[in-house]
């Protein structure tokens, strides 16, 4: 009883409190930084796969359908692709380059598609999706056990420190925990996408080193 009543007299200061007034701006900055985070991770594998993939298109004029190559095997279209990426997202990636880069120089077309991130790319995104992936769990696992749980209990007691501030508390850290939901439903699929993008990657690397001997030992 002793703990809970000391548990509970925390309850409703971690949102606009005058006693904590920086709790509830730090744990924002931290959640806002997880969901770009994850979506950045998500939105990147998704647009490199894009380019890794053979569409089906109908003719304009016999109406057969036919495969149009990857737009990756097109070098006009690689560098679209690669001058397009967003000011913010060439910024971080250029920075960790120069700071952790190992600087492997760029050696096949898929490469190409990682930017200033280059050979590393493949490397840097499976550790970018391992971190955002722990942010998001810890945070999960963060609120949903201490705060929001703790604070279920102080309203049923009636006992909290800062009463009329519960229910604001717990919907504001209930909002954070769908967030993180919504950010470790995304890594699945993302990392899906990495797994495919080094398939072909090392496929393409592989052709490029010794291009006859795939073919002589599918043969």
């Amino acid at each position: 009883m002793h703990c809970f009543l000391c548990e509970a007299l925390w309850s409703g200061f971690f949102v606009f409190s005058p006693q904590e007034p920086y709790v509830i701006v730090v744990v924002a900055a931290s959640q806002l930084l997880a969901f770009t985070w994850a979506c950045y991770n998500a939105a990147a594998m998704a647009r490199v796969k894009g380019m890794l993939i053979p569409r089906l298109v109908t003719d304009s004029v016999s109406g057969e359908p036919r495969v149009v190559r990857p737009d990756v095997e097109v070098t006009e279209l690689r560098e679209k692709f690669r001058i397009n990426r967003a000011p913010p997202t060439r910024f971080v990636e250029a920075l960790f380059t120069r700071t952790f880069g190992s600087d492997r120089p760029t050696t096949n077309r898929v490469q190409e598609l990682f930017g200033p991130l280059g050979a590393d790319g493949p490397d840097y995104f499976a550790a970018s999706i391992k971190f955002q992936m722990w942010l998001s769990v810890s945070s999960l696992v963060s609120f949903g056990s201490q705060i929001l749980l703790r604070d279920a209990a102080a309203l049923s007691a009636g006992t909290a420190g800062a009463l009329d501030r519960v229910p604001l508390e717990m919907g504001i850290f209930g909002l954070f925990c769908l967030l993180n939901i919504f950010e470790l439903a995304l890594v699945p699929t993302t990392f899906l996408n990495l797994g495919l993008i080094e398939v072909v990657e090392d496929f393409v690397q592989r052709s490029e080193d010794a291009p006859y001997a795939i073919d002589a030992r599918d043969n």
